[in-house]
């Protein structure tokens, strides 16, 4: 599986564990998860909506999960490609992963 170390913004303070790039099995997605540096699951980073291009994710920056896009984007791990997709009341972010220990064509 995919993964890099990092430390990213999450809920307002710095946490350092490692990202993992695991896919939905409903719609083979690309998926981010992190867990912390003990190893224990932390969050969810992204969300599904369905198949997106390859090495694109849609980034959850609603809710628990407000300001990790831009914590993302700063460390290197996303790009955010602008695009937006409808998902109840909030825009989802769709992102491309930018970090070579996570892109599927490395």
């Amino acid at each position: 599986m995919k993964h890099i170390k990092a430390t990213i913004n999450f809920a307002g303070m710095p946490l350092t564990g490692v990202i993992r790039r695991s896919p939905y099995a409903a719609s083979c997605a690309a998926g981010l998860l992190m867990d912390g540096e003990d190893g224990e699951p932390y969050a969810v980073l992204s969300t599904n909506i369905g198949p997106q291009a390859a090495n694109h994710v849609a980034i959850k920056d609603y809710s628990e999960n407000e300001g990790v896009l831009a914590s993302l984007v700063a460390a290197g791990i996303v790009r955010d490609t602008g695009k937006r997709v409808a998902s109840g009341f909030v825009q989802i972010p769709i992102c491309e992963i930018i970090a070579p220990e996570l892109r599927e064509d490395q």
